[in-house]
């Protein structure tokens, strides 16, 4: 007499595998998302890091001489831009307007007092944007209309789920990725 596999038993081998597809499905799917927000918090930070150690190494953009330039972030956008201060009036109005993926989303822009940054718990003042000018050469920035501040935290949004947070500092003008602290 032949034995073969009953209708139930292969019922439930079919659904055995259809449970572990799915759980392979679902964890597959969580690593892109994660690797995705990776992938657009480095592209925030290399974008900038271009601007900033094209700025300590050359003052020129297409053979024309710049004196500084203003970088702004801005509250609530997917963007910063760039704009050039020129060395000769040559009407050259350049602004630059760096877009990252749609997902990605500036929340809060915090500044902070001289020791009042501890990584931890801060009270925090907002600002709607944050203007940063680089002279061409120099590692360190001025943060026009903010006197005394020597640390800006950025807190982003990416894909609605994840939130990064990126330091600037005005004697080592690097934007960083740091964890999140509390806000107060």
């Amino acid at each position: 007499m032949k034995k073969a596999f009953t209708l139930v038993e292969m019922v439930i081998v079919i659904v055995i595998v259809g449970i572990i597809a799915l759980f392979s499905i679902s964890s597959i799917s969580s690593q892109i998302y994660k690797l995705q927000g990776k992938i657009t918090r480095e592209s925030f930070l290399s974008a900038y890091q271009n601007i900033y150690s094209h700025n300590l190494t050359s003052s020129l953009v297409n053979n024309d001489v710049y004196t500084g330039l203003n970088v702004e972030f801005m509250s609530g956008g997917n963007w910063f831009s760039v704009k050039y201060d020129w060395e000769k009036s040559a009407n050259l109005a350049k602004q630059d307007f760096i877009y990252f993926d749609q997902n990605f989303r500036i929340i809060s822009i915090h500044k902070f007092s001289p020791n009042q940054y501890n990584g931890e718990i801060i009270n925090k003042t907002d600002i709607p944007q944050l203007s940063v000018l680089l002279k061409p050469y120099s590692i360190k920035c001025q943060l026009p209309e903010l006197e005394n501040i020597e640390t800006i935290v950025i807190v982003s949004e990416i894909r609605k789920r994840n939130v990064a947070c990126f330091r600037i500092q005005t004697n080592l003008c690097r934007l960083i990725e740091i964890p999140c602290p509390v806000l107060d």
